[in-house]
């Protein structure tokens, strides 16, 4: 087992990312992306795997991770329905970025903190005493907007029944969502709601075992993220430095592409407040509607 594990999680389109690209300039840090998401490993068949489901046990949780730590891992097809003959060889040769993060970290000699990059192991958070987990919160608006502009729709109709059924009824969530889950907008909304309410229900034992990374809370970048890494039991270091200061030193905001998952050059600024250009207003209210009252809490969270 390595000397430690980070997880790096939230709902997805909440920085889990950029923020694992930090994390990973740890001395000995190597990285895995997304090992329980859609190109991630093949023993996890369903979206948001929750540790106790009769399909993932919290054994099942624990085998996966200590898997996880000595990279043995075995990569779902890349080969999809409808690809081209051209898009299957690039495929098999170049394989998802999961599969690549896997390859990248087979070859790093060095290998003392694992970090976790996974939006769909938010359900995981806290519950390994061994793992310390990193929970990224985004606006409701940011999140929803970022849905919007990639095209997609969260799986909310399968998610939903599977939580209600581990975790019990979300108090007015089944209104909400007779209400809005058949829009893109709604549906991020909802799931944002679902992800971030798990996470302020947690037992306290769970809890200590987190660190929730709201950048709206605080008032630089560097500074939280120095938070952060003290948590960690590390110093930020000179690269992440870097990397932070070359984000806030871009003088406008990055143009969003319809089909660009990531940007590492934006600043948290920017991405947390891109939404104003991108939703229209009954979209807002929506996504006010569903996550308004629960987004107040969270900006009460303190670290």
């Amino acid at each position: 087992m390595s000397k430690k594990t980070v997880l790096v999680t939230g709902a997805p389109r909440s920085g889990t990312t950029p923020v694992g690209d930090l994390i990973s300039t740890l001395d000995g840090a190597y990285t895995l992306y997304e090992p329980m998401g859609p190109t991630g490993d093949v023993r996890i068949k369903t979206e948001f795997p929750m540790p106790g489901e009769p399909s993932f046990t919290y054994d099942n949780l624990k085998l996966f991770h200590k898997d996880l730590v000595d990279l043995r891992i075995r990569y779902k097809s890349q080969i999809r329905e409808g690809h081209t003959a051209l898009q299957k060889i690039r495929a098999r040769i170049v394989g998802s970025r999961s599969l690549l993060s896997y390859r990248l970290a087979k070859m790093q000699l060095k290998k003392e903190i694992l970090v976790w990059k996974d939006p769909h192991a938010i359900f995981c958070a806290g519950v390994l005493p061994d793992v310390s987990s990193i929970i990224t919160i985004r606006p409701p608006e940011a999140h929803a907007a970022s849905y919007k502009r990639l095209g997609w729709v969260s799986r909310i109709d399968e998610i939903y029944p599977r939580y209600n059924k581990k975790y019990g009824e979300i108090e007015g969530f089944d209104e909400l969502y007779q209400k809005f889950s058949k829009s893109v907008v709604g549906s991020a909304a909802l799931l944002w709601r679902l992800v971030y309410q798990y996470v302020l229900d947690m037992p306290k034992e769970q809890r200590n075992n987190c660190y929730l990374l709201n950048l709206q809370n605080e008032e630089s970048e560097i500074e939280a993220y120095e938070k952060l890494f003290s948590w960690l039991g590390h110093p930020i270091t000179e690269s992440a430095r870097r990397k932070i200061k070359h984000r806030t030193s871009q003088n406008t905001a990055t143009i969003e592409k319809p089909t660009k998952v990531h940007d590492f050059n934006r600043t948290s600024s920017q991405a947390n407040s891109y939404w104003k250009n991108t939703l229209e207003n009954e979209e807002i209210r929506i996504v006010r509607e569903i996550n308004s009252d629960l987004w107040n809490e969270m900006l009460l969270v303190k670290e």
